[in-house]
């Protein structure tokens, strides 16, 4: 009876170290899946939206106030005067735009890429370990439990064994 207990025992404790291991990695697989995922889909996004909005706002504001002041400073008035003719200037603006905004493009883009990116992979990779570690501690508690229930099972089973063959 005592080989019978102990090979259940044994069989028990591999099928749960199994069964645990193999849960324990799918489920890191699926976490770090979803959240790479969801990470590309919506907030990187939204990131480079964001950043881009508040890159040309504040700078849209100081560009024009350096070249006006330049302007002013510089330029005969009769230069000024065709400057500001709506054609000239929108003509400016679209060939200024079209220098500049690449340039600032890739330095934001090179800015979540150097720093946003890896700050993201380390707190994600930081949460998957804290998952990793909870999964497991749930899964040692039900092996507990689940072991606490068989031998209680086992030890009933033997009662009434015992009183049966009387």
């Amino acid at each position: 009876m005592d080989a019978d207990r102990k090979y259940n025992d044994d069989f028990q404790d591999r099928l749960t170290k199994t069964f645990t291991s193999e849960l324990t990695k799918s489920a890191t697989r699926v976490l770090e899946t979803t959240i790479k995922n969801e990470m590309q889909r919506t907030v990187l996004p939204a990131l480079e939206n964001l950043t881009r909005n508040e890159v040309k706002a504040a700078l849209g504001s100081q560009i024009i106030k350096g070249i006006n002041e330049s302007i002013n400073k510089s330029l005969p008035v009769e230069i000024e005067k065709l400057l500001l003719r709506p054609d000239v200037s929108s003509h400016m603006s679209r060939t200024f735009t079209a220098a500049v905004t690449p340039l600032i493009e890739k330095n934001v883009r090179d800015q979540i890429q150097k720093n946003l990116i890896p700050a993201y992979h380390q707190q994600a990779s930081t949460m998957i370990e804290q998952l990793y570690t909870e999964i497991s501690e749930e899964m040692v508690g039900l092996k507990k439990d689940i072991v606490a229930y068989q031998s209680e099972t086992l030890k009933n089973h033997e009662v009434c064994s015992r009183f049966g063959s009387f």
